[in-house]
């Protein structure tokens, strides 16, 4: 068992590793501080690495890659096995592996976000094209006219840099959803097509955040038997159980562990669906 710090202590800490809290928990610091320090959950993990203190460069840096995994990127799956594996290499070769950051996507959803550009412009333009895609874009928006080529601009504005800055949002308006669309979203391609159906008819069709529906960064309620199916083998690790393949336990990897688990359980406060 961790030897119970001081609450002096343990605000230092948080303070000091304020990044790994960096998504979610209160826009200010103070608010962060609180949220963590309130939750026996964290506190035990706060005690543990205060024992492991001082920690190498490479747990530091494993625990930084868990702080950015977010559960509803299109890699999630990837990203968790990733910082698997720097775990269980921990000590060792460092594993050749890094989580993709909110943002950033595989090189195929990449190509993807290009084949739609290319149909959108060829849609603006009137310019006849011969993929799968120009004859989706066509079928969805129909003919053009001022309003759809207004939000078909913005669209494609959109699709041409992921971090478009954009102004106070009104979720009654299909500009809305034209800036809430993150190529990096587990559900892009679905809530893009979604966007399309609406700006072609002009009437919204479709609910938000619910399976099958339009969802935006930080959305993914179908993924929660994954995300409950991935926390029942670190568990099972952690109570050394049958589980994850983590390679040998120590006390390092057993913290780091604990992190990853709190970490998706801790999603629900950032506005996540995890249970």
């Amino acid at each position: 068992m961790p030897t119970r710090h001081s609450a002096h202590a343990r605000e230092a800490l948080v303070r000091r590793n304020i990044d790994y809290w960096s998504r979610g928990w209160g826009p200010r610091a103070e608010d962060k501080i609180a949220a963590v320090l309130g939750d026996p959950d964290w506190v035990r993990l706060i005690d543990q690495e205060l024992e492991l203190e001082p920690l190498a460069d490479s747990a530091r840096a494993v625990r930084l890659e868990i702080s950015r995994m977010e559960h509803c990127h299109e890699s999630f799956r990837a990203n968790a096995e990733a910082v698997v594996a720097m775990i269980t290499s921990l000590g060792h070769r460092p594993a050749e592996t890094r989580v993709l950051d909110c943002g950033e996507v595989a090189a195929a959803r990449h190509v993807r976000v290009g084949g739609y550009l290319a149909a959108l412009r060829c849609w603006r333009d009137r310019v006849a094209g011969t993929g799968a895609l120009d004859k989706t874009v066509e079928a969805l928006c129909g003919a053009p006219d001022a309003r759809k080529l207004g939000l078909i601009g913005h669209l494609i504005e959109r699709l041409q840099d992921n971090g478009y800055e954009h102004g106070q949002d009104d979720w009654e308006r299909t500009e809305a959803l034209i800036n809430h669309l993150e190529r990096c979203s587990v559900h892009w391609e679905r809530s893009l097509l979604a966007t399309l159906k609406e700006i072609g008819s002009g009437i919204r069709t479709f609910e938000f955040h619910v399976d099958g529906g339009w969802c935006s960064c930080g959305d993914a309620p179908d993924r929660v038997a994954e995300l409950q199916g991935l926390l029942r083998d670190l568990d099972a690790w952690l109570d050394d159980r049958p589980g994850a393949e983590l390679g040998e336990r120590t006390p390092v990897k057993v913290w780091l562990v604990g992190s990853l688990v709190k970490h998706i359980r801790s999603q629900r406060h950032t506005g996540r669906i995890v249970r």
